[in-house]
């Protein structure tokens, strides 16, 4: 098992993503358009360029956490293989920051969280912490906070008793721990709950004491896997602004797991995305949103659908589809905020004006197949006449949005709409 301290290639040699993982430096990227958006994804879009401003840089190398090389595997049961669950992963979190890893089930992104906390062997590689191996560090002497979906507090203590639990492992005497429980619950945002049962709180509240729980012995490093999954969305969405405003105020270096990328854009400095057991792509999450870069990241993030060259070029989207000309196996593809609807005809004759950019602008109709309300927001699947998945045969679905207050929206409605370019992308195919 390798000890070594992780090495780095000098930065004239590295790759923009690998650029990005080991130093936080952020690529330039081009602005969002945020008019009427209000959901997680946008709010941490528009967060992109302010936290473009923070000093992600981590001047000393040896600082915060250090991935390097990382492989976790699996033996294999009695009919199978062994199982690569994390493949030589590369990663460090300076001091204070706080990176997500975002993935589908099965991507490797909890058992990457687990082999720095200790609760997983490593196969090969080094996991470090101020330039030091922990690989051979137990996992209660790492200093590492821990907070999992379930929460997993103590039924027969009260609030107050779990959240001193650390406190009280770590030999801090009873007078400054009852003060450190009071801060806690202040900065959670539960004051006065000290003596609550357990029994007694929300879902919510319940991941809120979790979280204070973590935080209580002062980690140098806060692990976070799913600590929201089990919630509904609303509270999921005001959880992940607080968790983010709660680990920022105390200048906590976190890693966090999800598989929401609205809760991922909401709550890291820098996004990572994992896929069969690779880390393939990690930015802030403007950067993410502006340059997904590979059809995988896409797709996950929400872009669809893609579209060949010649495709792009029929709706009008001339640059990207030039750019996609030159290269093997690449794409346009369209993000989830890329069409607004601004008119819709209930009949062959009238038409109800929705958004007057319509007006002037050159437009595209299409037929609605399906309309839902997400997130503040309508949403509509299009079909677009000759707009064919070369693959199925089958009618390419484009999403459109419009506000929620605009005239109702029904299945076999056509309707007008304005593509912008700025919310699509250049993707390639990784595995090729």
């Amino acid at each position: 098992m390798t000890t070594t301290s992780p090495s780095f290639t000098p930065d004239e040699q590295m790759t923009p993503d690998e650029y990005v993982a080991s130093d936080g430096r952020v690529p330039s990227h081009k602005n969002a358009d945020s008019a009427g958006r209000t959901n997680p994804t946008l709010q941490a879009e528009a967060r992109g360029a302010v936290r473009e401003c923070e000093d992600l840089r981590v001047t000393d190398m040896s600082r915060g956490l250090g991935i390097a090389d990382v492989s976790v595997t699996y033996p294999a049961g009695p009919w199978g293989q062994p199982v690569h669950a994390v493949r030589n992963v590369n990663l460090t979190i300076g001091p204070g920051h706080i990176v997500a890893l975002l993935g589908a089930s099965g991507s490797g992104k909890s058992s990457l969280l687990r082999a720095v906390a200790g609760l997983e062997d490593v196969a090969s590689g080094d996991v470090t912490w101020d330039g030091r191996s922990v690989v051979r560090t137990p996992v209660h002497q790492r200093g590492f906070g821990l907070m999992f979906q379930e929460g997993q507090l103590f039924a027969h203590r009260s609030v107050a008793g779990n959240v001193a639990y650390g406190l009280v492992s770590a030999g801090i005497p009873k007078v400054k721990r009852q003060a450190i429980v009071d801060e806690m619950l202040e900065m959670v945002g539960l004051p006065g709950y000290g003596n609550r049962p357990i029994t007694t709180l929300s879902g919510g509240q319940a991941q809120r004491v979790a979280l204070a729980r973590a935080l209580a012995p002062n980690p140098r490093l806060l692990l976070l896997d799913e600590p929201l999954s089990a919630l509904d969305r609303a509270l999921r969405e005001q959880l992940a602004i607080d968790v983010r405003t709660i680990v920022k105020s105390g200048n906590t270096t976190a890693m966090y797991v999800t598989h929401d990328h609205d809760e991922a854009m909401t709550v890291a400095d820098r996004v990572g995305i994992m896929d069969n057991g690779e880390l393939i792509r990690i930015d802030t999450p403007a950067g993410l949103l502006t340059d997904p870069r590979y059809l995988e990241v896409a797709s996950f993030m929400g872009f669809a659908p893609f579209l060949t060259p010649a495709q792009a070029h029929r709706l009008g989207l001339t640059a990207l589809a030039n750019r996609s000309d030159n290269q093997l196996d690449s794409f346009v593809a369209l993000g989830q905020r890329a069409m607004t609807i601004v008119r819709a005809y209930t009949s062959l004759t009238n038409g109800e004006q929705i958004d007057n950019r319509g007006e002037s602008d050159q437009v595209i109709c299409g037929v609605v197949q399906q309309s839902r309300i997400h997130q503040g927001m309508r949403e509509c699947d299009l079909t677009i006449d000759q707009f064919i998945d070369e693959k199925t045969g089958k009618p390419l679905i484009f999403q459109a949005r419009a506000p929620i207050d605009a005239p109702v929206i029904k299945a076999g409605c056509t309707v007008d709409v304005l593509i912008d370019e700025s919310c699509c992308a250049n993707v390639f195919a990784r595995n090729r």
